[in-house]
Parts: C-alpha cells; sequence; structure tokens
C-alpha cells in the first residue's frame, strides 16, 4: 500500500511539474477575474443573498412553529426548495406566494452561474405579481428590481410572522 501511495505522489508531482506554468497562468487570471469582480457594484447580488437569508430565517421559524413534532435539525437542514414545499398549502396562501418564493430561490442560481449576471425584470414575473398584488391602488411604481426584491423581502417575512 505504502509503494502505491509513494507512485502516485512521484507521478503527481512528474504532472505538476510539467504543467506548472499553465498552472500558474490559470492562477492569475482567477485572481485577476475575482479582483475585477470585486471591484464592481454587488448591490442586487447582495440584495438577494441577504434577502434569502432573511426569508429563509422567518421560514424556518415558521416551520418549527408548524411542525413541533419534528426534530428541529433534520427541518432547518432540508434546502430552500424542500422548506416551500413544506408549507401548507392552505387558504392562507396566496396562490402565488409559493410560486414567487420558489422563483426567488431560483435568482441564486443565476448568480452562481454569471458571477455579473444583471437581473432582468422578466427574472421576476411570480414575485412581481405577487408584490404588485399588494401595492394595487397605492400608486407605487416597482419597476426596479433591486426594489422589487426589498418588498418582496417585507411582504414574505411578514407572512411567515402570522
Amino acid at each position: 500500500m505504502n509503494k502505491m501511495n509513494e507512485n502516485l505522489n512521484i507521478r503527481a508531482t512528474k504532472f505538476l511539474a510539467e504543467h506548472l506554468e499553465e498552472i500558474d497562468i490559470y492562477i492569475k487570471n482567477s485572481k485577476e477575474e475575482y479582483l475585477n469582480y470585486l471591484s464592481q457594484n454587488h448591490g442586487v447580488v447582495v440584495k438577494v443573498v441577504i434577502s434569502h437569508f432573511v426569508i429563509e430565517f422567518y421560514m424556518n421559524q415558521f416551520l418549527l412553529h408548524h411542525y413541533k413534532e419534528r426534530d428541529p435539525e433534520i427541518l432547518l437542514k432540508l434546502s430552500f426548495k424542500k422548506k416551500i414545499s413544506l408549507l401548507p398549502k392552505n387558504k392562507y396562501w396566496w396562490p402565488s406566494f409559493l410560486s414567487s418564493l420558489e422563483e426567488f430561490d431560483q435568482l441564486q442560481s443565476l448568480f452562481s452561474n454569471k458571477l455579473d449576471y444583471d437581473i432582468k425584470y422578466n427574472d421576476l414575473k411570480n414575485i412581481r405579481i405577487f408584490v404588485e398584488w399588494f401595492f394595487k391602488g397605492k400608486n407605487i411604481d416597482i419597476s426596479d428590481p433591486t426594489e422589487i426584491i426589498e418588498e418582496f423581502t417585507k411582504i414574505t417575512c411578514s407572512f411567515f410572522i402570522i
């Protein structure tokens, strides 16, 4: 077994030595991309990530209260998507509420696939419908995706508190 590990180490060292220049270039390029990304304005990304944490916190509190008989550790380890599926689908939930939560959860994956993704108005279809329902007749224009996310977070957290 030791001889096998020794051979593997020798082969790995040889491989790394042969490709050291390529690896250095890759590391340098990755570092430049990272530093470039850090220098950009991340208002929307930060808003989505923080809002996701806040909504999940209140969703957790709701689920822990609603499913008192379940093991809290297991419940809290579930994915956001799975937690949405556990929300009761009765008369207290607006029809677009659950679909807007699912859509909101997908926003983070847009950023994980493309760090500089720019949220489009159409990315928020269900979220917009849900938020606009609360602003009907109030003469408020919510066309900025960041504002829509902020309002969605406020309303959603209120739902979970109730």
